[in-house]
Parts: structure tokens; C-alpha cells; sequence
């Protein structure tokens, strides 16, 4: 084995061929000698839009490399509403998928790894963007969501923010030899320690795809449909469709990681022809034979040790002959021997995939390697005779044939791809010798979990597992079992067994009846869970051992224990639990040690596994279990407790971590406790057996009860009842860290089965000449029409139909109720403001963003759009109330939500689609909009907001919050309103810097403001550095500037921006004045963006923020103490989905408690 520190590992693969779903179905295609290119029949042609003319053209191949689906897509998986993924290029989307279908391949899902993961890859020219959006009406191809969607800039920097990858995220292009570019690219940025792991490949998708195309002779394309790679006949390729995915990493990480090793990369290398060439789009002799050669350089490995070539290999009468000669320069100088080397090309197979060719080209050679087989090399008679194969080191070969290694070396290969204008790559390939180790505990039973987000998906991937066992029955099931639990997303339709073997699998997913499986679908809210400590009368001694020996944690928590036991008491805990005599049974002090024991080292067992009790309850022992676990006394306290000097009488009674049950009147402290109780979302893990625990589980009739420990009379395993109980509570929506389970290793990651898209079609459809003439000949009577839908005939009804209509067409959907909830149907704020530009062009209407945050369904809008069109109070509707009624329902405290700088509070939509029903929440927007220049201080502004608030709430209390300015603003509220006596029960602030980082009296130029505001407004879209060198001096050319990007936060038009831009300043200024003279005294909740503020923003704003400053500044100005959380995400995103759940899960315990 040649291992060396420069070698990478290829871990993982996924791919969409013509004629293959899937990198499987592809081997079985190429292994199998098939032609995978589609011919049409006319009738096929016509229909989709090719003319007679063409038709009958004897020179029209009807022929072409095609894809299935690629108008289908899983929007919602990648959190894409259905307006954007039908805007966006079928090449972005497919690659999307790729990306997320490799990772798992390689057993890795991005939120459970912790290293840097990169993306480098490439796509064919855009002709979706100019076949169908550029000619369908009414689609504006310069907004943000086209430009985004379909832009080759944006393809893997997509991936990375859909994966949320941190590595380096490159969009590589260089014609045909860009997905083989990608994967030097990624293997440098592994060496150069910029990535951990790199996603690496490319794609094409042409539309329309069932189209030919006209042969011209001398051209690259073949007269018949058929691509004769290196045959006498041999006159050119064929067009296809395609992509293509790998993953990378180190191979001396991928082995110590135990990943699943497909092949080995021991050397690339790229290059230019540069001039010395017929053409620019000519091939060179000297270019190829440079990289070929630089790359076994970089392997260091002679050519002689190569048995297999995969060639660029178009099959043209130039290209071919040019490489042949090349290789045979490369060859020759280091080897006299003749035909001892295969060539071949995959083109001959499905066509030439422009940009994703070079890399289907190496997860062909990939297969060859990992199967030992080489595949025959179809549509080849006899070989061109410019290639002089009898006197080269090569031939072609026709059959399928078992790869043998040359000599004593490993089998290796080369793969090569030559762009159109010069760029060449090549790749030396390595097969891995797999080394098979002796498993130490190996395990017996194994916990299977598989989830989907959908229950149709969730059968489907069911079904996908059954079929892969099935035909892998000597597959080992923990393995499967690791790369499950490790290397997929957990969803919320899940599904669990624990089987001993693929053939115990295939039984239970089969219909066999058993209780070692379970499904569920996962509530939204999280189930709560708790730890019911019984006393043990009996132990089952074999059911102790299995665990001891099979969980690591649980083990050393023991042997800690039985430790002290024998240090402090000079007792033996070992033969108590697992020797052949038993205790007396008179000594209740030894069965006191014995359950604390057993009973602590399952609690820590399970907290480990990230198995957080909300509440703990049962008698005295477990009471000290608790405490110990919680660190509140020592394990040497709690023995004493426990074995010295114990009574029931001396615990203290309830309290709001442990509730002591001594009788079923003990059970009320635990409905107080568990706020999901009523629910029957409890879950109740007994830390022991059924003994002892029917008159506590009684209690729980409709909640999930689970014994954690068997009985003694139970002839199963242990180990299986503990998975078992693993699994059920992982159906049921309960967190688990698997890393815990698997702490004790052995385990490797394994190719499984990809997630099942719930694809759907998303296409915008290009229009064909017939029925573009037919919609001129209409347009004129549409706009009669339209003329008569005057304001006096519009009824509620028409209104209504409109609004279904404009949501519809925005996001996608097929249909919209009247009651749904528009914001939650778009998925952000920015889709729906769109909405209202669209209503203010078909009613003439301009409703200001409170109106659309309050009425946020079809049925509220249309009635605000009525009322507008027929009353003649229109200002008053038109709500110039500057307080935003977002949640109006329920009795509990109301919440305030102040504005932060820009006056507008439409950012805290997606955090109140989280906070509990019951509590009123009121959004407060800059009221002083008027007052042109002028500047208000913080305490006028305090004053003017607590009116407001004194409205709504004239004696409290109340809760205030606000987001960076108005978390200022809201503590000045908050001190004035204690002065007044009015009870502010929370204070909560959302990255607030504390008045020190401003307070400089200085009051900023327009021209300070207009650098700073262009980084602000591209940090909503992560795009800071892209604005870091922007000099505009005019707030119009700002506005152009940003327009352009896409970067308008909220979709704002321009007089909204401009009022918005206005607004921000005067706040700003308004913070350079503001040192509070009080202390707030009531409680303080702050959360701090995990990313800080990027120094480029602070230095032109002028704010003197340094790490930590925030918590230090603000507990100065609040005895009573913050509490601080840290929230993924920047100052600007973490109010943005999923960082507010992160926010939104802390405040309802807030609120709660």
C-alpha cells in the first residue's frame, strides 16, 4: 500500500446520467456495454415543438443524451418556495441535489460534521434561462430571484448556503474540462488544509431536451447518434445531459475515520495549450502530454504501472488521433511494452456532458477500480488507423473483463479532460486494498433509524432499504446502524428496528410483527421528558452485564461507583451485581448502594445521549441521584447521604427539579411541572424495571412509558431493550447524541441508499409560436376587460380570486385557502412584500407594510382592499397607527417589540410565528417619519413609544423587546416605565451594542453614512466583503448599486428604501447622544449573535465594540444580572430562519417560567 500524506481519498459519489438515475444504475449501464442515448420519433419531436421543415432535413440527428425529470424538484427539502425553484436553472438545482445525495454516499450530512466541507464545480451555458424564462410573459429577467437562480456565479455558493458548508465555494469554468478541474481544484484546497472534506464535480442540462440537432461535417457531432470513440468509423460525438458528484478528503483522515474508500487520487495536475496550436478550439499534443506527464509526477508512479486509461475520447477525426499520440509520447519514454493498457471512453456511452463529462469520465473509472472489472467500449470495430494502436502501448477493449493488476503494483488509471480553448486535466487513480480488522465487541443487535420529511418519502426510502438488504445479506448491520445515526438528517417521519442481520430487517419492514420496531411523525413542539426513579427490589443480574459490557459511559460510571463503595464501605458492588452469591437480603443499606449506583450510572448514561429531563421524580435515592448528576453535591457526598446517614424524612420535599412521590397526591406537583402533560406528550423513562414502577407509571396512562432496565424473569437481551428504548423515543421526537451510543467504535461509514426526494414539477414552460400568436390576437380584448373592472363594479369576490391568483403565481402554489397565512406560504418577509407591489399595480393601491403584516391572510387583504376602494376615510385604513398588531389574541402580558434602526419591524415576523398564542404581541415602527433631518434623542423617543404602549396597556405589565437600536430604545422604555410603576417582567434585548460602544457626540456626515449603509444592507445576504470597496456619494447611486445586486432587505421599492435609509441614520445619530442615567432593575434577557459585527462596519460607523463589551456594559446598567444566550447567525441574520428558532425555543422557556 503506497499511502502518503498527499494522497486523497474519493469517499462518496452521485450522479444523473442519460439512462441512469443514480451512480449504480450508471455502472450497470457502462458494465453492460449499453448505448444510453435517446432517439425521437417525429411524432415526439413535433410535440414538443420542432418544425416539419427540420424534420425532414436529412442532416437533422434526432438524437440526444437525456436526463429523466428535469423539470421535477424537491423545493421545500432545501427550503426553496415553488416561484424560486421554478426560476431557477434545472442545472443549479440537480447539482443542489447531487451535492446533498454524495454527501450521504459518503455517510456525512453537513449538521453532524465538525470539519470544513468545500464545494468546487461548474455548469454548461444557461439555455433555460433563454429558452423559457427570457420569452415567457410577464417574468422580469433583471429581479433578484432570476438573477440568483440562474447565474453560474451562484451555483456553489447555493450549495454552500442551502448544506451550510464553510469551506471555500468555487464556480469553476472551462468548457468540457470543468467537473475534472473541480476535482484538482478541491484536491488542492484539502492539501492546502482550506477544506476537511470537498464536494468536486459539474453538470449540463440543455433544454429542450428532446430536440437533435444538424450534423456538419468536419463538426465535433456524430451523423448518426452514435460516438465511435477511437474507431476507423469514427466521425464525431453526441449531445448530452448530465451531472456528476465526488467527495474528497485526505486519505490518511478518510482511514482513521473509517470511511468507506471507493479509490484513491495520488496525483492531478491542469494546464493551458496556450498559443502553439491550429485553433483556439483545437487540441495540442504538447498541452496533453505536459499534464498527463505533471500528474504522474505527482503520483510518483511510472506509466508503465497505469492498466487502464479513461480518455477525453470524443470520437472526432481530430481529437482522437491528437490524444492518442499524446499518450503514446507519455508512454513510450518510460515503457517499450505494447498493448498492455485498455483505453476508453465513456462518451461512447452517453454522450459528450460538456461540463460535467470529465467528471463522469472518473466515477466510470471510479466503478472500475472498486469492482475490479473493465467494461467493454461500445460502438468500436476496428481502431482508426491514424491512431497506429498495434504500435502503441494500448488497445480497446470490447468485452467485459476482470481487471488483473500489473505486477505486483496496485491496480491504477488515469482519466483525462480537455476543454474547448486549452484547459487540460488529468487525474491517476489508485484502487484501495481494503483492510479488513477484527472487530472487538462486535455487536449483536442494532438500531436502525430512518426518517424522511414526508410519510411518502419515509415508505419509499423503506422500500429502498428492504430491496439494498436484500441484495446485500452479508452487509453488517451496525455498520448501517452508524452511518444511519451519524451520517443522515434526523426528520420528522421516522421510523426505527433493532435486528440482528439484513435478513431481520427485511422481516420486520416486511410486516412481521414485533415490538423491536416502531413510526411516528415528530410534533412540532418537543416532547418533554421525565426521570422516574423507582425503588429496585430485584435485580436481573445478566441484564446488568450485557450493558456494562456494550456501553462504554455506562460502564465507567459504574466502575466509579464501585470504587467508592468499596473504598467507603468495604463492600464489593461487583459480586452484588454480577457474583454468583447474592447479598443478604436484610441488608438495606447494600440495596441502597446498589440502586444509587445503578440508577446514577444510568442517568449519566442517558444525559450523555443528550437526553435532557424537563423534571425528575421518584423517592429518596433517586433524589440524591439528581443531585449529584446536576453537580450540586459530590458522588462522596451522595454515598454518605445515601449509605451513612440516610432517612426519607431528612430529603427535602418538591421542589422545581425533583418532585418526592410518596403517594398519588405527589402526582399534581408533576402536572404543575410538565406543561405538556395535558397533552399526553410526556415521556416517562423509568430508570429501572417494571418492579417497583406500575403505581408510578399508573399516573401516565396516555403518555410514553419506557423501563429502562429489564425484568428478572425476562429471557431477552438487554442490549436490544435498551435500543429499543433508544428507538422509541427517537420516533417520538425525542433528541438523541448518537456519538454517545458509538463511543466504544469499530463501526465504518458504508454506502446506503439516498434520501428519497418528494420531487414535483417546477418549470416555466417555453411558448411555442402557436400560442404566442394566439395570446396577441386576445391582448386587446383582455385589456377591454381589465378597463372595466373600474373601481365601482369590483366586488369582495373578484378582490378575493385576485389575491389567490397573485399569491399563487408568486410562490408557485397550486392552492391557496382563504384563512391561510400568507407570510408562512412565502417563506420569508421578502416574497410577500413583493405580493404588495403587485397589488399596488393591479388595484392602484399602495398598503403600507403594516397593513400587510396585520392581514396576513387572502380573506383579511381582500377586505382592506375593499374598505380602500369604497370608503372615502381611505387614510384611516390605510393604517397610519405606526403600532403593527401582530398577535392580538390571549390574556397573558403583552409584548412590545421596538423597532430596530430604519424604523420598520418586519423583521420580527418569522420570530412571532414561534411565541405561544396567548401572549399579545404589538410591533412598534418609527413614529417621527415627518420630521425631515431632524434628530430625535432616545429619550423622546422612549417618551413618544411609552404613549403608545400606555394605550394598549395603560398600568401594565408589560414585556418590551428590540433588535440592535431597539434594544436600546426599549431599555430607556423600560427605565422610564419602573420610574412611572409600571412592572416590566422581562426586558429582551436581540445583539443590542450598550451605549458606550456609540456615546461620542458625533453626529455623522451624508457621506459617512452612504459608505456604511451599502455594508449593512449586503450583510442581510451574507455579502459583506462584495461591498467592503463601495464608493458612492449619492444616495441614488446607492440604491442602484444595491438594486442591482438583489441586496434590498425586505424587497423595499425605492421610496420605501429611501424612507428606510433616512430613518436608519436619524437612528444612529440618535444613539451618539444616548447614556441612560438609571439602571433597568427588572429581568434581562440578551441573545448575542454567535458571528460579531465585521470590523469594516464598525470603523465607518464609528462604533467601539470589542468581544465581550456587550455583557460587561449591559450588567453594569441592569443589577439584577442578563441572562445571555448566543444565537447562530450575525447581527443582521439571526432573527432570519432556523436561527429564531434557536431564539424563539429560549423565550418561551423565558415566558414560561
Amino acid at each position: 500500500m503506497s499511502d502518503n500524506l498527499f494522497d486523497i481519498a474519493i469517499i462518496g459519489m452521485a450522479g444523473r446520467f442519460p439512462g441512469a438515475r443514480d451512480i449504480m444504475q450508471f455502472w450497470e449501464n457502462v458494465k453492460n456495454g449499453k448505448d444510453c442515448i435517446t432517439f425521437f420519433t417525429d411524432a415526439e419531436l413535433k410535440e414538443a415543438g420542432v418544425g416539419e421543415e427540420q424534420l425532414k432535413d436529412p442532416g437533422y440527428v434526432k438524437a440526444f443524451g437525456y436526463i429523466e425529470d428535469i423539470e421535477m424538484f424537491d423545493a421545500p427539502f432545501f427550503n426553496i418556495t415553488s416561484r424560486e425553484a421554478e426560476l431557477t436553472d434545472p442545472q443549479q438545482r440537480i447539482f443542489l441535489e447531487c451535492a446533498w445525495e454524495a454527501m450521504e454516499n459518503a455517510g456525512y450530512v453537513p449538521e453532524k460534521y465538525t470539519g470544513i466541507i468545500g464545494v468546487f464545480g461548474g455548469a454548461s451555458s444557461n439555455t433555460y434561462l433563454l429558452h423559457n424564462i427570457a420569452r415567457a410573459e410577464g417574468i422580469d429577467t433583471g429581479t433578484y430571484p432570476v438573477m440568483i437562480g440562474n447565474e453560474k456565479d451562484f451555483l456553489c455558493t447555493r450549495v454552500a448556503y442551502k448544506l451550510n458548508l464553510k469551506g471555500p465555494g468555487l464556480t469553476i469554468q472551462t468548457a468540457c474540462s470543468t467537473s475534472l478541474v473541480a476535482v484538482h481544484m478541491a484536491c488542492q484546497s484539502i492539501l492546502n488544509g482550506e477544506c476537511d472534506v470537498a464536494l468536486a464535480g459539474g453538470v449540463t442540462v440543455r433544454v429542450p431536451q428532446k430536440a437533435g440537432y444538424r450534423y456538419q461535417e468536419g463538426g465535433i457531432l456524430s451523423p448518426d447518434g452514435h460516438c465511435r470513440a477511437f474507431d476507423e468509423g469514427a466521425r464525431g460525438t453526441v449531445i448530452g445531459n448530465g451531472a456528476g458528484m465526488v467527495v474528497l478528503k485526505s486519505l490518511t483522515k478518510a482511514v482513521k475515520d473509517r470511511d468507506h474508500i471507493y479509490a484513491v487520487i495520488k496525483g492531478t495536475a491542469i494546464n493551458n495549450d496556450g498559443a502553439m496550436k491550429v485553433g483556439f478550439t483545437a487540441p495540442s499534443v504538447e498541452g496533453q502530454v505536459k499534464v498527463i506527464q505533471e500528474a504522474l509526477l505527482v503520483a510518483g508512479v511510472s506509466p508503465d504501472s497505469v492498466g487502464y486509461l479513461e480518455a477525453h475520447g470524443t470520437g472526432t477525426q481530430l481529437g482522437d488521433p491528437i490524444e492518442i499520440a499524446a499518450l503514446r509520447q507519455v508512454f513510450q519514454e518510460s515503457t517499450p511494452k505494447k498493448n498492455f493498457c485498455p483505453i476508453g471512453s465513456v462518451k461512447a456511452n452517453v454522450g459528450h456532458l460538456d461540463a460535467a463529462s470529465g467528471v463522469t469520465g472518473l466515477i466510470k473509472t471510479v466503478w472500475m477500480l472498486d469492482k475490479r472489472l473493465i467494461p467493454p467500449s461500445i460502438n468500436f470495430v476496428s481502431p482508426n488507423p491514424k491512431l497506429e494502436l498495434d504500435n502503441s502501448p494500448f488497445f480497446i477493449n470490447t468485452k467485459l473483463t476482470e481487471w488483473k493488476p500489473t505486477g505486483e503494483t496496485l491496480r491504477r488509471a488515469g482519466v483525462s479532460s480537455f476543454g474547448l480553448g486549452g484547459t487540460n486535466a488529468h487525474v491517476v487513480l489508485e484502487e484501495w486494498e481494503r483492510r479488513e480488522e477484527e472487530r472487538q465487541n462486535q455487536a449483536m443487535w442494532s438500531l436502525i433509524p430512518i426518517s424522511a420529511g414526508t410519510t411518502e418519502s419515509l415508505e419509499r426510502v423503506k422500500a429502498n432499504y428492504l430491496h439494498y438488504f436484500s441484495e446485500n445479506p452479508r452487509i453488517e448491520m451496525d455498520d448501517a446502524a452508524f452511518t444511519l445515526a451519524m451520517g443522515r438528517r434526523e426528520f420528522g417521519n421516522r421510523f426505527y428496528c433493532v435486528c440482528k442481520d439484513p435478513a431481520d430487517f427485511e422481516a420486520i419492514v416486511g410486516g412481521k410483527e414485533t415490538p423491536r420496531s416502531g413510526q411516528g411523525k415528530v410534533e412540532d413542539r418537543e416532547r418533554e421528558t421525565l426521570f422516574l426513579f423507582p425503588d429496585m427490589e430485584r435485580i436481573h443480574k445478566e441484564s446488568i452485564r450485557e450493558i456494562y459490557e456494550s456501553e462504554p459511559v455506562f460502564r465507567e460510571s459504574l466502575d466509579q461507583c464501585s470504587k467508592m463503595v468499596g473504598e467507603k464501605f468495604g463492600l464489593s458492588l461487583e459480586n452484588r451485581l454480577f457474583g454468583v452469591e447474592p447479598a443478604k437480603e436484610t441488608d438495606d443499606r447494600e440495596k441502597r448502594l446498589v440502586q444509587f449506583s445503578l440508577q446514577y450510572a444510568l442517568a449519566i448514561f442517558f444525559t450523555r445521549l443528550g437526553i435532557n429531563a424537563a423534571l425528575w421524580a421518584g423517592g429518596a435515592i433517586g433524589k440524591q441521584v439528581t443531585l449529584c448528576v446536576g453537580g450540586e453535591v459530590t458522588l462522596d457526598s451522595a454515598f454518605a447521604a445515601v449509605g451513612d446517614d440516610f432517612t426519607a424524612e431528612k430529603e427535602p420535599e418538591h421542589d422545581n427539579q425533583y418532585i418526592m412521590l410518596d403517594s398519588q397526591e405527589d402526582f399534581k406537583f408533576i402536572d404543575s411541572h410538565l406543561s405538556t402533560n395535558k397533552e399526553n406528550r410526556v415521556t416517562v423513562l423509568i430508570m429501572g424495571s417494571h418492579y417497583g414502577s406500575e403505581v408510578l407509571a399508573a399516573h401516565f396512562t396516555n403518555a410514553l412509558v419506557l423501563p429502562v432496565l429489564l425484568d428478572e424473569e425476562s429471557k431477552d437481551s438487554s442490549r436490544m431493550h435498551l435500543l429499543n428504548t433508544l428507538g422509541h423515543l427517537w420516533v417520538n421526537g425525542v433528541s438523541i447524541d448518537w456519538s454517545v451510543l458509538y463511543r466504544q467504535g469499530g463501526q465504518k461509514r458504508i454506502p446506503l441508499p439516498a434520501y428519497c426526494f418528494d420531487r414535483k414539477r417546477y418549470w416555466i414552460g417555453a411558448p411555442c409560436f402557436d400560442s404566442m400568436v394566439q395570446a396577441a390576437a386576445t391582448l386587446g380584448g383582455e385589456n377591454r376587460n381589465q378597463a372595466e373592472n373600474t373601481k365601482e363594479n369590483i366586488d369582495r369576490g373578484y378582490i378575493t380570486q385576485r389575491l389567490k391568483d397573485l399569491v399563487m403565481e408568486l410562490i408557485g402554489t397550486e392552492t391557496v385557502d382563504d384563512t391561510d397565512d400568507i407570510f408562512e406560504l412565502c417563506g420569508d418577509s421578502f416574497v410577500a412584500l413583493q405580493l404588495n407591489n403587485e397589488i399596488e399595480k393591479q388595484f392602484h393601491l399602495k398598503l403600507p407594510i403594516k397593513n400587510i403584516i396585520e392581514n396576513n391572510t387572502v380573506e383579511k387583504l381582500a377586505d382592506i382592499i375593499w374598505n380602500l376602494l369604497h370608503s372615502s376615510s381611505a387614510k384611516e385604513l390605510a393604517g397610519e397607527d405606526p403600532v403593527v398588531r401582530f398577535q392580538t389574541g390571549g390574556g397573558k402580558t403583552p409584548i412590545f417589540l421596538i423597532h430596530p434602526a430604519g424604523g420598520t419591524v418586519m423583521g420580527y415576523k418569522p420570530l412571532v410565528r414561534y411565541l405561544p398564542q396567548d401572549y399579545p404581541v404589538y410591533g412598534i415602527q418609527y413614529t417621527y417619519k415627518e420630521e425631515k433631518n431632524a434628530i430625535r434623542t432616545i429619550e423622546d423617543i422612549a417618551d413618544g413609544y411609552i404613549e403608545l404602549i400606555r394605550e394598549i396597556q395603560p398600568d401594565g405589565p408589560v414585556i418590551l423587546g428590540g433588535h440592535s437600536f431597539g434594544g436600546n430604545a426599549a431599555f430607556e422604555i423600560a427605565v422610564r416605565l419602573q420610574k412611572k410603576g409600571v412592572k416590566v417582567e422581562h426586558l429582551i434585548m436581540f445583539d443590542s451594542h450598550p451605549p458606550l460602544a456609540y456615546y461620542c457626540n458625533e453626529v455623522f456626515s451624508e457621506l459617512r453614512f452612504l459608505k456604511a449603509f451599502p455594508l449593512v444592507c449586503a450583510m442581510y445576504f451574507d455579502k459583506t466583503a462584495a461591498a467592503a470597496d463601495v464608493e458612492i456619494d449619492n444616495l441614488e447611486g446607492v440604491i442602484r448599486y444595491l438594486k442591482e445586486r438583489g441586496w434590498i432587505p425586505w424587497g423595499f421599492d425605492n421610496i420605501q428604501f429611501k424612507e428606510y435609509y433616512h430613518i436608519w441614520r436619524k437612528n444612529h445619530n440618535s444613539l451618539r447622544t444616548h447614556m441612560p442615567k438609571d439602571q433597568y432593575t427588572g429581568s434581562l434577557v440578551f441573545f448575542r449573535a454567535q458571528t460579531m459585527q465585521p470590523k469594516e462596519i464598525l470603523e465607518r460607523l464609528n462604533i467601539a465594540l470589542t468581544e465581550g463589551m456587550d455583557f460587561e456594559e449591559w450588567n453594569k446598567l441592569s443589577p439584577s444580572g442578563l441572562k445571555l444566550f448566543e444565537v447562530p447567525g450575525s447581527h443582521y441574520t439571526m432573527l432570519n430562519e432556523p436561527n429564531v428558532k434557536v431564539i424563539a425555543g429560549v423565550l418561551n422557556k423565558v415566558l414560561v417560567s
